[in-house]
């Protein structure tokens, strides 16, 4: 063993004790593969409850983008009211990532709010139809009303935010205005 290698297994040997748990040394694989230390089930128990206000929720599959924010109706009059709902922040293997906020946006393809006077679409308004700022659970649902505005099929954007990242699209859905 290297001695950088024993420095390194002797500090987390030290530290392990003063967090809680301990750490154990898996053995060498056949590939010849140096060991990698693992945390045992108490450390991983007091990081939890360290963290109280995170939620528990399961994996996520990937889904296409249009399909990760389902709306109900899909098409109506100006004024209808609709729902969109979807998962908070995921990463990309589907496990939840802290997110800031969700907006949702009529008629544009970058979120307003980050970018001023961003473009139309399509001849008509640009709307921010809803915000959630309450990303400390598994699923968000917002509420809103299409806008006075010319029948056809407009695009409804659905933006991430996340903690010094900046942000990025979480769903399209189209509604069809009657």
């Amino acid at each position: 063993m290297s001695r950088l290698r024993l420095a390194v297994v002797i500090s987390l040997a030290l530290l392990a004790p003063a967090c809680g748990g301990s750490v154990r040394s898996s053995s060498t694989t056949r590939t010849g593969s140096s060991p990698t230390p693992s945390v045992s089930g108490s450390t991983k128990a007091s990081v939890s409850a360290a963290l109280p206000n995170v939620p528990h929720c399961r994996r996520t599959q990937p889904k296409l983008i249009t399909e990760s924010t389902p709306i109900r109706p899909t098409s109506g009059p100006p004024g209808t009211h609709v729902e969109l709902s979807g998962p908070t922040g995921r990463d990309e293997n589907g496990r939840l990532a802290p997110a800031s906020k969700i907006e949702v946006w009529w008629n544009t393809n970058v979120s307003s709010s980050e970018v001023a006077n961003a473009p139309p679409l399509k001849p008509g308004p640009v709307v921010l139809l809803a915000t959630d700022g309450q990303m400390d659970r598994c699923r968000f649902t917002v509420h809103f009303d299409i806008p006075n505005v010319r029948p056809g099929k407009y695009r409804i954007f659905v933006f991430i935010f996340f903690p010094h990242d900046g942000y990025g699209q979480e769903g399209i859905q189209t509604f069809a205005v009657t």
